[in-house]
């Protein structure tokens, strides 16, 4: 007997123990971020399969924008302006002008800060150009496009005085207005529209989940360190 519990007691110091999965360690959304800030959403599907619900919200923790359609109509150079071009849709009733797209479809960008961001802990803005940090090189998106801060009790958007306007739920904002902003909601940058997400829906969408059950029911921002 004495010997038995010998070997059983060999047997298991021997054998390699497993580790314990640990999600800032082995899924660590800032990994699956490029250059534009758009996560790579095969491995981000992928992850929401392999680590679970409870996991998945952990690890991304801020909401995302993600992408749903985009408007069609046409592009017109303004007197004097450089780079951004004036954007018309085709008719007045704007959403027959909505299409959906793949790509836009799987473009989904999260409020999470890129290593080397240049950009304050608690903002994040959109833009045509790299410093930005969801950057969209498209004619019809100004330098600095818009703004979202992160607040106390939530999520503020800003227009940055786009040429082609920032829309929230179809209404265009006024320019430097700030406009608090909740899960679902519709946001339209020029011609490009995403919508507001937060991270259990957003693994609902993923795996093709009922969204009512994969819906958060707390809304609070993580809290964020400066420096």
């Amino acid at each position: 007997m004495a010997g038995q519990n010998r070997a059983n007691l060999l047997k298991r110091l021997t054998q390699p123990r497993k580790k314990r999965v640990q999600p800032h360690q082995e899924f660590q959304i800032e990994t699956l971020i490029n250059a534009a800030g758009r996560l790579d959403y095969d491995a981000l599907s992928a992850g929401a399969r392999a680590y679970g619900q409870a996991m998945f919200a952990q690890a991304i923790s801020r909401p995302v924008l993600a992408g749903s359609a985009f408007y069609s109509g046409g592009l017109e150079t303004q007197p004097g302006a450089k780079m951004t071009k004036l954007f018309k849709m085709r008719r007045s009733s704007v959403r027959e002008d909505l299409t959906s797209s793949k790509n836009l479809d799987q473009a989904i960008y999260p409020l999470i800060k890129r290593k080397y961001a240049s950009t304050a802990p608690r903002l994040f803005r959109v833009g045509r150009t790299g410093e930005n940090d969801m950057v969209m090189p498209d004619y019809t998106i100004s330098r600095h496009h818009a703004e979202i801060q992160i607040v106390d009790d939530g999520y503020v958007l800003r227009d940055c005085g786009a040429t082609n306007g920032v829309f929230l739920n179809g209404v265009r904002l006024k320019p430097k207005e700030e406009h608090h902003i909740k899960e679902r909601d519709e946001i339209t940058f020029a011609r490009y529209q995403f919508t507001f997400v937060f991270p259990n829906l957003l693994f609902a969408r993923l795996l093709g989940l009922d969204e009512e059950e994969g819906a958060d029911t707390v809304k609070a921002p993580t809290a964020v360190k400066e420096g």
